[in-house]
């Protein structure tokens, strides 16, 4: 069971691992994509790119957490049966 478990969390969270390690080249990718949209020429800055990419792991993290908190509150939330039965 605590096996399971844990396979679980391991691939709940792997989104938020591979969203981390890519988060420089997908921000690099939007604004390549916005150039071409929009047609404007955007010069490569690495100060932006570093804002950018901290800010994709600030939300990565955040969100994996919230992802935590909840999953861990749900697994525990079903030990308690909420509708017992009664007996007389």
């Amino acid at each position: 069971m605590v096996r399971l478990v844990l396979v679980f969390f391991y691939f709940s969270l792997f989104k938020y691992l591979f969203l981390i390690i890519c988060s420089p080249l997908f921000s690099y990718l939007s604004e390549r994509t916005e150039a071409l949209i929009e047609g404007k020429e955007y010069t490569f800055q690495f100060d932006q790119l570093m804002k950018d990419s901290a800010r994709g792991i600030r939300l990565a993290l955040r969100n994996s957490l919230w992802q935590t908190v909840y999953t861990v509150s749900i697994l525990i939330l079903s030990f308690f049966p909420l509708a017992a039965g009664s007996r007389r």
